[in-house]
């Protein structure tokens, strides 16, 4: 801020006794939204790809750990198949008739 500026609402809010809890919280927010918005309105492709490479991750990590969840059924499906083959025979019995 300059010194011919006028402090904004939001700026004059931050104004607190220093030391205290929230101005260290308040001002530090403030900082960082200010340093975001310039950033991002001077660099906006690398902001969208790292959105596009979080996004990326994000659906990799979590299609991996539905694969690992979802691997203990799988399993049971094999082993009760396996199994389940060699249960019962069922095999045609031939017309016996006892007199």
């Amino acid at each position: 801020m300059t010194k011919y500026e006028e402090p904004t609402e939001a700026k004059r809010l931050v104004k607190t006794e220093p030391g205290s809890v929230s101005h260290s919280y308040l001002s530090t927010l403030s900082m960082l939204v200010e340093y975001l918005t310039a950033d991002l309105q001077k660099r906006q492709r690398s902001f969208r790809i790292g959105v596009f490479s979080i996004f990326i991750v994000v659906a990799f990590l979590s299609t991996l750990l539905s694969a690992v969840m979802m691997s203990g059924i799988i399993y049971l499906k094999v082993a009760e198949n396996q199994a389940g083959e060699a249960d019962i025979i069922l095999s045609p019995i031939s017309a016996v008739i006892f007199i």
